[in-house]
């Protein structure tokens, strides 16, 4: 539905705060649908395993800084 936004000629008349929130929108679930499209690769073991770690990863990817 945010793909037929954008490309829907209309769109470019739309105030430019709410197209830049649409297209922001769009990347966002663009981004999800991919990663969700990665995780149901996996298999069960390696998903269960990446579950358990849960917010654990958060620290991982900050460099195993801890947060402020």
């Amino acid at each position: 539905m945010l793909r037929d936004c954008v490309a829907d000629p209309q769109f470019s008349r739309l105030d430019a705060a709410a197209q830049k929130r649409v297209r922001e929108t769009l990347a966002l679930m663009e981004s999800v649908s991919g990663w969700t499209d990665e995780m149901l690769g996996l298999d069960t073991a390696t998903l269960a395993r990446l579950m358990k770690l849960g917010s654990r990863i958060q620290a991982l990817l900050r460099g195993g800084k801890a947060r402020s």
